[in-house]
């Protein structure tokens, strides 16, 4: 009896290794340069090659979002709007987490060198309190970084195909 017993303890042990080696294999780097290197425009399986399985697809009319959230925070770190039909990305958001380097406005300015920027205020204005949300955007790269002026940080960066 514990001959059998400790031949189905060793199966159950290969079959958890097994599966936690596949789930390591499976889990993909997700920071703001792999982002960056998937192009509005890309397949679908090319976003599923580079950063793995989304944690959450939510199905809207014409259009699946990808969501992937951060481990740490449980927050949505980036998400991924994929048009249904042609299955290609057609936009990007990558959520701007407290303590990242990225809520320094100026190091995420470098990053777009060739970007000509002009601000805009939010479009939605509550009249009873001021905001202090206000977009960097150069529609010519389909680039958006949304800011907070006070205390002044990066919230998100969204990419939209052109």
């Amino acid at each position: 009896m514990s001959g059998k017993y400790t031949s189905i303890l060793s199966k159950l042990a290969l079959l958890l290794m097994c599966a936690l080696s596949a789930c390591t294999t499976a889990i993909k780097t997700l920071d703001l340069e792999a982002v960056e290197n998937i192009p509005t425009g890309s397949s679908k399986k090319l976003l599923q090659e580079n950063l793995g399985e989304p944690t959450q697809v939510l199905t809207e009319t014409n259009q699946e979002i990808w969501i992937y959230v951060d481990p740490k925070t449980k927050l949505t770190r980036s998400l991924f709007i994929i048009n249904s039909s042609s299955e290609n990305l057609i936009s990007k958001k990558w959520n701007v987490l407290e303590g990242d380097e990225e809520q320094n406005i100026q190091k995420v300015l470098q990053r777009y060198p060739n970007a000509i920027f002009k601000k805009r205020d939010s479009r939605w204005i509550n009249p009873n309190m001021p905001t202090t949300e206000a977009y960097l955007e150069d529609a010519s790269l389909g680039l958006s970084i949304k800011i907070n002026n006070a205390p002044e940080k990066t919230e998100s960066i969204t990419w939209v195909q052109l």
